[in-house]
């Protein structure tokens, strides 16, 4: 029976997804390590306040542009319960997540000289521009409880699993309805 794996996981441990290796240590207890990296924009619309002002120029506040990137070591340890091709796995470890994130974020500023509801804005400019970061480094604790497929005499192996992702301090978000789904083969 091969001892060594590589498989692809998306979601799951390594949060958005993550490369792994694995290694059985005996015929039920897996030691993993994985890599992942993702990126993710988004733009949220904070909302609209207006304000006459003296020289008839109405203020209007409305982006924040985030972006994030992720590099993701998963670091797990696994039981694996079962006999021939099906079995259950049921582990945990931990997750190690460096974030670098910045947001920006403007406020456009109007000019009309009609009511502020019609077709504005005339003329716009950029004005108040600021940057924010974020903590770049947080710990999770990683649970999973799964189904994994590995029949023994071929080298093919897949993976479903529930996988929650609970921080070790309160700085980082909960993920207790987080699922992976692994493809990959034994060496």
């Amino acid at each position: 029976m091969a001892k060594n794996a590589i498989h692809y996981e998306f979601f799951g441990s390594g949060y958005q997804g993550s490369i792994n290796y694995e290694r059985l240590l005996t015929r039920d207890l897996s030691f993993r390590a994985g890599i992942g990296y993702s990126t993710i924009e988004t733009e949220h619309y904070i909302g609209m306040r207006h304000e006459m002002r003296s020289d008839g120029k109405w203020r209007i506040e409305t982006q924040l542009k985030k972006k994030e990137r992720y590099i993701c070591l998963p670091l797990t340890v696994s039981h694996i319960i079962g006999h021939r091709r099906h079995k259950l796995e049921i582990g945990g470890g931990l997750l190690s997540l460096f974030y670098d994130a910045t947001a920006e974020g403007w406020t456009e500023e109007y000019k009309t000289d009609a009511y502020p509801y019609s077709s504005f804005p005339f003329e716009t400019k950029l004005d108040d521009n600021f940057t924010l970061r974020f903590d770049p480094y947080h710990l999770y604790y990683l649970a999973i409880f799964g189904y994994r497929y590995q029949p023994e005499r071929r080298r093919v192996l897949f993976r479903f699993t529930y996988t929650p992702i609970i921080p070790t301090s309160k700085k980082g978000a909960n993920n207790l309805f987080w699922f992976g789904l692994s493809l990959g083969y034994f060496l």
